[in-house]
């Protein structure tokens, strides 16, 4: 054998084994390219090949990915196999074909497997929506609308038999002829002007126009055009109004109450707590107590032994309260229409809340 012979034979056997070497090699990094992908990504392919379906349990997932594994790799070893068997035929320079796949990867936000279709918003909670999901629409012009509280309009903070079915307080007609009715001022005659001089110096405001108006007067719906379209739930929490006076005059203090009375849905109002913080005038005594014991709504008055400032003498109200919802209101202030439901509409959502009109 000529050497020129043996040069030959041991450069083919070289090429020979070099093209297996490169194809093995390209092999290899492949099948560990496409394990490592399809490790850490959820989804493969357009078709979504890998992802879990719904109803489908993790160990079928993992079955299923196996088992594709399985049949891409013997698909890849028997390509290889066909490509090295051609190269062997005439295999002149090495030559490298990139086998990595080339289709995109399709890997999902992790923020999007949140089911955002159970995210509700505090802004876009449609409170048209019956908590009950009976479609009916809220009392006073409750309508029926799409969405509602989070799981199908059931609230999630109160459970249902503790809520209340309501409807809208009837509006106070104004009476003719009297003073202070829809907000009017009250005009004082002249020969009165001493009284009200006089008036002035026990409680630093105009009383003697106070008793003048009417306790069940009748006022303006001050709300905005958009707010008297709103619905609200049908079925609402209770409320118990707890109210701490210290020698307040009859007028102002007995028309809180009866504002309280006659702008409240009947249903949801539970009770109304006084709270006398050692009064001292007589009229806040038993007379008091007599005339709110003949109320409507249930009404009592509880009393401090001495005098323990405006936060005590709350939460000496709040420790008899029977409602759901605590509300608590000035002596001298008086409720318009539609004052309360906004209110309960909004802690039915989140009882931690706290809603001030």
């Amino acid at each position: 054998m000529s050497a020129i012979t043996f040069t030959r034979k041991l450069r083919g056997r070289m090429r020979s084994n070099t093209c297996r070497i490169v194809l093995l090699t390209s092999l290899v990094w492949v099948i560990f390219d496409f394990v490592l992908l399809a490790h850490y990504s959820d989804c493969i392919g357009r078709d979504g090949w890998r992802c879990k379906r719904p109803g489908e349990y993790d160990v079928e997932a993992a079955q299923l990915c196996s088992a594709s594994v399985a049949v891409l790799l013997a698909l890849l070893a028997s390509l290889a196999l066909r490509r090295w068997h051609a190269k062997k035929a005439h295999c002149y320079k090495p030559h490298v074909t990139d086998q990595r796949p080339t289709r995109s990867f399709n890997v999902p936000d992790a923020q999007k497997l949140v089911d955002e279709q159970n995210m509700v918003d505090d802004r876009e909670i449609n409170t048209e929506k019956n908590l009950d999901g009976d479609g009916a629409g809220a009392g006073g012009g409750g309508g029926k609308g799409p969405g509602g509280f989070a799981g199908g309009g059931i609230s999630m903070t109160y459970r249902s038999t503790l809520l209340k079915k309501w409807h809208s307080a009837p509006t106070i007609r104004e009476e003719k002829g009297k003073q202070g009715e829809l907000g009017k001022p009250v005009k004082i005659p002249p020969e009165m002007t001493d009284l009200m001089k006089e008036k002035f110096k026990e409680n630093q405001f105009n009383l003697l126009a106070s008793d003048l108006i009417s306790l069940n007067r009748s006022l303006t719906d001050v709300r905005h055009e958009n707010c008297k379209k709103k619905h609200y739930p049908s079925k609402l929490p209770t409320t118990s109004i707890v109210i701490v006076f210290h020698n307040e005059a009859w007028s102002t203090l007995l028309r809180t109450v009866w504002s309280v009375i006659n702008r409240s849905p009947r249903t949801l109002l539970k009770e109304i707590i006084l709270v006398d913080d050692a009064s001292e005038r007589d009229y806040l005594g038993k007379k008091l107590e007599e005339y709110v014991a003949k109320l409507p709504v249930h009404t009592f008055v509880l009393r401090t032994e001495k005098r323990s400032g405006l936060i005590r003498a709350r939460l000496l109200g709040a420790e008899h309260v029977t409602g759901e919802v605590i509300t608590f209101l000035d002596a001298h202030c008086e409720c318009t229409e539609g004052w309360l439901e906004p209110l309960l509409a909004r802690i039915v959502q989140i009882d931690a809340r706290l809603c001030v009109p």
